[in-house]
């Protein structure tokens, strides 16, 4: 019982966290950096900052 109580306490909390802008230590911020023409997304804090312009533009 005490499982699913963590369990169901870490999907809240996951949900909190994806809820807000600051979604950092998960695949979106690289995804999202890569489509951007980026070649990957760093998390600094709970920012993501998409780093290695592809293209060399500015």
């Amino acid at each position: 019982m005490k499982t699913l109580a963590f369990l169901l306490l870490l999907m809240l909390l996951a949900h909190v966290a994806s809820s807000e802008s600051a979604y950092c230590g998960r695949l979106d911020c690289w995804h999202d950096c890569i489509f951007k023409f980026y070649r990957y997304g760093v998390c600094v804090g709970s920012e993501c900052q998409c780093r290695g312009k592809i293209g060399g533009g500015k």
